[in-house]
């Protein structure tokens, strides 16, 4: 039986200049306290999202030390995200495409192949898979999640297969 063990339920403050947000910055939020920059390191395509990596998005998670990860998007410069500790890490710069601030794992699968990423503002949210691993039944959890905590799934754009 796997436990997952989440961080308190705290609500986002509001984005910068964010006018229309991906969640309802009302409902509860906390990101998945066991992932690592080790679980996220390597190759991401994006199967749902909307506010910067839409579907068919190519990210690459690099480590670096203390917990950093550089994060490079459809192969352009990487931007360092900084680790926050609990499975946040905070991205200061847009190169991305990506708001800078901060950047949560909501949920990852057991074995690190699908996760749901998003941010207490709602800047940004997104279901991501490794290349090769989807599954259906993890997708839709990582939805279930988003939608848990107040993401409205019908504003996330998916890959047509």
């Amino acid at each position: 039986m796997l436990l997952v063990a989440l961080l308190p339920f705290g609500c986002g403050a509001p984005g910068d200049g964010e006018q229309d947000p991906l969640r309802d910055r009302a409902a509860p939020i906390a990101s998945q306290v066991n992932v690592t920059a080790s679980d996220l390191s390597g190759a991401w395509v994006v199967t749902e999202g909307a506010g910067g990596a839409r579907a068919g998005t190519t990210l690459d998670f690099l480590p670096g030390p203390n917990g950093a990860l550089a994060l490079q998007r459809d192969g352009a410069a990487p931007a360092e995200l900084i680790a926050q500790g609990d499975g946040r890490w905070r991205l200061d710069d847009a190169r991305t495409g990506l708001q800078a601030g901060p950047f949560w794992v909501l949920w990852m699968d057991a074995d690190a192949r699908t996760a749901a990423i998003g941010r207490p503002d709602g800047a940004f949210g997104w279901v991501m898979e490794r290349p090769g691993k989807g599954g259906a039944d993890r997708r839709a959890a990582a939805r279930d999640i988003l939608t848990w905590f107040g993401y409205d799934p019908t504003r996330l754009e998916e890959v047509v297969e």
